[in-house]
């Protein structure tokens, strides 16, 4: 199917992250996989994708060094990866979505970006994700350029 995506930048002023990250390690696949197909349902269904079809482990243990985690004790509350200046995925635990933890997760993205040297973090976001688009202009990105991917 073809999904208008929106590439999106920030360059604005550093930004500081006020929360606590860990490294994904394999232990976590089973609640990551879940987190990610709970709360990507309603888009994986509008984009005509099955929700439950996700990475392998061996995947995502491949790129461990780039996913980030938040944890509440043992449970996985959101999670952010980054590669180069792009966050790549950003994701909340449906069951702690509309708490601001996305905000933090997004600081904590932008943060680590400057830190590593790039003054510009990149993001694609599908357009009918009209939630996701708002909280990221609301949080200072701006829309850049838009094309069109088969997922």
């Amino acid at each position: 199917m073809e999904v208008k995506v929106l590439e999106m930048i920030y360059d604005g002023p550093i930004v500081n992250a006020d929360i606590q990250l860990v490294n994904y390690h394999h232990h976590y696949y089973e609640a990551y996989r879940e987190m990610n197909c709970n709360s990507f349902r309603s888009l994986s269904i509008a984009v005509g994708l099955n929700p439950d079809v996700f990475y392998s482990e061996e995947e995502l243990t491949q790129k461990a060094d780039t996913i980030f985690l938040l944890l509440a004790g043992k449970k996985l509350m959101g999670a952010v990866e980054i590669t180069g200046n792009e966050i790549q995925h950003l994701v909340v635990n449906v069951g702690f979505q509309q708490k601001g933890l996305g905000k933090k997760l997004l600081m904590y993205g932008i943060n680590q970006i400057q830190q590593s040297g790039y003054s510009t973090v990149r993001l694609f976001v599908a357009e009918c994700n009209q939630g996701a688009v708002r909280f990221y202009l609301a949080n200072g990105f701006a829309e850049i350029n838009a094309v069109i991917e088969e997922w």
